[in-house]
């Protein structure tokens, strides 16, 4: 699946595309369900776009997850959901491993699925978590 299109080459899917993906729309869907600051929500949308568009790459994860995590802390924490403080929590260890990673695999083709195969066991455990908090939070 890796081919020359146009001036950019393509990179398969992966499990940390995949999660990259996946975990933005969350974020996404998060930030747009009550619209507090629709400037930072708008922006962050378009970032989140352009990046699934031109394809996720660790460097734009981490633009994105410090992104949303100081907007967390700065302008939402402490007045946030249950599910918002995990989601800090579990930020903060993805951009502290992925950091780790920049540092150990700098241009490793194989580093985005190292750093996910670290962290996944953390990532999955939470999910479960952050799932359970967000609906005990709608009772």
């Amino acid at each position: 699946m890796q081919e020359e299109s146009g001036a950019g080459k393509r990179h398969p899917l992966n499990p940390f595309s995949v999660f990259t993906l996946l975990y933005t729309v969350a974020l996404v869907l998060d930030l747009g369900d009550e619209w507090q600051d629709p400037w930072f929500t708008g922006l962050f949308l378009l970032g989140a776009v352009a990046a699934g568009i031109t394809g996720m790459t660790r460097l734009k994860f981490l633009i994105l997850l410090v992104a949303v995590t100081s907007y967390n802390l700065v302008f939402r924490f402490p007045e946030v959901a249950n599910h918002v403080n995990l989601t800090i929590c579990l930020n903060v260890a993805m951009i502290l491993a992925m950091a780790y990673s920049f540092v150990r695999h700098r241009d490793a083709e194989t580093a985005p699925v190292d750093y996910f195969t670290a962290i996944s066991p953390l990532l999955r455990l939470s999910l479960v978590l952050v799932y359970f908090l967000a609906g005990f939070h709608k009772l």
